[in-house]
This record gives C-alpha cells, sequence and structure tokens, in this order.
C-alpha cells in the first residue's frame, strides 16, 4: 500500500482538535473566579445528617435551587441537570410539628449561594457549569 505523509499529518491535526477542545471543556477558563464559600470543616461533616427525607416529607420539585417540601414527592424524575441541583443532595425536609418543610442548613445555603454567584459572574450558560463544577468539588466531600 502506498500511504502519504499527508495523511498521517491529518491524522495528528485531528487528534490534536479533539485534546484541545477536551482541555477547554474540562479545565476552568478562570480558576482565579472569587468562591466565597468554604466547604464544611471535618468536625462538621461528623455533626450533620444529610438528606433528610421520608415517604411522606420530601422535595416536591425535581430541579433547581428553589427548595418546597411536601408530601407528594415525585417518583421519577427527567434526567436534564440544571444549574444548582447538585446542591439539591445538602437540602433537608423535615417534618417540623406535623408539618413537612424545608430546615436551612448551612450546607444547602453555601452550596446555593455559590452556584448563583456562578449564574451572576458568567453571563455564558457554559462557564456558568464549569463554576459550578468548582462549588460541586468543594461540597462533595460533605456527601
Amino acid at each position: 500500500m502506498n500511504s502519504s505523509p499527508f495523511r498521517y499529518l491529518v491524522f495528528i491535526g485531528i487528534g490534536l482538535g479533539i485534546a484541545l477542545g477536551l482541555f477547554y471543556l474540562f479545565v476552568p477558563s478562570n480558576p482565579s473566579a472569587p468562591q466565597n464559600n468554604q466547604p464544611p470543616t471535618a468536625e462538621e461533616n461528623e455533626q450533620r445528617p444529610i438528606g433528610n427525607q421520608t415517604a411522606d416529607c420530601g422535595i416536591l420539585s425535581c430541579h433547581g435551587l428553589a427548595i418546597e417540601c411536601g408530601a407528594d414527592v415525585p417518583e421519577m424524575c427527567t434526567m436534564e441537570y440544571r444549574l444548582g441541583d447538585f446542591c439539591r443532595q445538602l437540602a433537608d425536609c423535615q417534618v417540623v410539628e406535623g408539618t413537612c418543610q424545608f430546615v436551612e442548613n448551612s450546607y444547602f445555603m453555601n452550596c446555593k449561594s455559590c452556584v448563583q454567584d456562578c449564574e451572576v459572574l458568567n453571563d455564558d450558560p457554559s462557564q456558568a457549569f464549569e463554576c459550578e463544577s468548582q462549588c460541586r468539588e468543594q461540597f462533595e466531600s460533605v456527601l
């Protein structure tokens, strides 16, 4: 077979293009963006139960940072992902004095604040999601 060196250059160019695309996709473009929210300390982690929900008291919606609690918890949600959905794992719905309600905690509120800062600082949705991934890294240790 007679193969030209040009063919190999094309393959190398395609490989470099894919590598650069992946680099820009996964490496934060603004690593010095202000992050005001500190993840919880190890001591705080030990004191906090995560995701207090029961069959008759939980989060009523599937996506977003607006948390409303009640008894009609959806059995299934769509596969879409919205900015801040990660933080929902840190939200607590509990029965307090006979009523299912959202109970604020610093973990959820700090995560929510971090994601909202990403929305405000980044007009481009892809940059906002990159910023949100940095928030996720801060709070993954809690889970």
